[in-house]
């Protein structure tokens, strides 16, 4: 069937794309663009962690070093492949008045965590179905979280106010690299 020949391309196109990007940081270890691909692949999850490590390796000191690098080694060390049914990896992260919260506060109760940028417009479009799952469980023990990926406070509050969103806010304020979101594996 299309569908079926249509995903055996995808499949095809996926390693080719995996292997020219290996082969690229094997022959590049000293350029940027190495750094950009392997932080990229890591924080996609298209390369197992043992492979982003063994990767890195080959990057040189230089790279390794750089803040690019040392992202790439917090995204492997962070990540904790979380599975339904699991004990949720803790975290503690401020909310919007600058208080630290931690997922341990919540126990025995269940938890919603939702991550969000005040820039993502599919997160702001669903949102609102979100608030309407919350007022449906509101007598639940249900406690719903959202995570911030932003890294303008202004920008995070502004998002805040202006959708209403009701929920535990929280955020580091450090992007792509927000601890419960390389924690949980978001990208």
């Amino acid at each position: 069937s299309d569908s079926n020949i249509y995903q055996l391309k995808v499949l095809q196109f996926s390693s080719l794309l995996k292997q020219t990007n290996i082969d690229f940081i094997k022959k590049y270890p000293s350029s940027i663009i190495s750094t950009q691909t392997l932080f990229f692949e890591a924080h996609h999850k298209r390369f197992s962690n043992e492979e982003v490590l063994s990767l890195f390796k080959l990057l040189s000191t230089e790279q390794q070093n750089s803040s690019l690098g040392q992202g790439i080694l917090k995204i492997v060390l962070l990540y904790q492949n979380p599975l339904v049914g699991q004990k949720a990896p803790d975290f503690t992260i401020n909310d919007s008045n600058g208080n630290p919260i931690s997922l341990s506060n919540f126990k025995g109760k269940k938890i919603v965590l939702i991550f969000w940028a005040s820039w993502c417009g599919p997160c702001i479009k669903e949102m609102p179905e979100i608030i309407k799952f919350q007022e449906k469980n509101r007598d639940t023990t249900l406690v719903f979280i959202a995570v911030s990926l932003d890294e303008q406070k202004d920008s995070w509050l502004t998002a805040i106010q202006k959708h209403s969103i009701p929920f535990i806010n929280v955020s580091d304020l450090k992007g792509w690299m927000c601890e419960p979101a390389l924690i949980y594996g978001v990208s």
